[in-house]
């Protein structure tokens, strides 16, 4: 008994495993601080999170003191996404308690780009914006001959990798010389999540486990 129970918590301990890295994979976290404009003093003051997989985000304060000086003009600013050291001006000092942060995503829908606005209820949220791409129209005939040529033809989406590898060269005096060279090669871009790449982990103890029982029952 205290063996299956044993077996019991290890395999509950290891879906908990596999879920966390399955949420942490689709998690995107972005550290937002105040930096006051004339003194370039930066505080930490929260952080922007975003779930991919539901598309929901929410905005966490820092645990330390974000107070900010009324007396000097600030700005909202980032280190995690280009161009945006300083996103966002608060007048006066301004609490930054009530606003919404409004996150804009790419075609991967990764957030790369923020903005603010007031919020009247002086709590924070996040309001996503998803990346619409409006289809051009075609209007090249020939274009348009070929497209269910071209669309056969579209298989996995690809990406450029640098990769090195020795090659054996023979020097001016007949010597063999290792070189390490760097070549370019297409690879298949894998958008699966953490739970699909690794089903196989999981379900093996789930298979074990519902054998034990079986062998229990008799």
């Amino acid at each position: 008994m205290n063996w299956f129970n044993s077996v019991l918590l290890v395999l509950g301990l290891w879906i908990q495993f596999a879920l966390a890295q399955d949420l942490q994979q689709n998690l995107q976290r972005i550290s937002v601080y105040t930096k006051e404009v004339k003194s370039h003093s930066i505080k930490p003051y929260g952080t922007l999170v975003y779930n991919k997989s539901n598309k929901r985000g929410q905005f966490e304060k820092a645990d330390t003191d974000i107070s900010i000086d009324e007396s000097q003009d600030v700005c909202l600013g980032t280190d995690d996404l280009a161009e945006h050291g300083c996103f966002s001006f608060l007048s006066n000092g301004a609490d930054a308690g009530g606003l919404d942060y409004h996150v804009y995503l790419d075609g991967s829908g990764e957030i790369n780009h923020i903005s603010v606005s007031n919020n009247v209820k002086q709590n924070s949220s996040v309001v996503v914006h998803p990346v619409v791409e409006a289809p051009a129209p075609n209007l090249n005939p020939e274009s348009r001959k070929n497209a269910p040529k071209q669309n056969q033809q579209q298989g996995p989406r690809k990406e450029v990798v640098v990769k090195k590898k020795k090659v054996v060269n023979v020097d001016d005096e007949g010597n063999e010389v290792v070189e390490e060279v760097e070549e370019e090669v297409e690879v298949e871009i894998d958008d699966r999540s953490w739970i699909q790449k690794n089903w196989f982990y999981i379900a093996l103890p789930l298979v074990f486990f519902l054998l034990m029982g079986e062998e229990k029952k008799e």
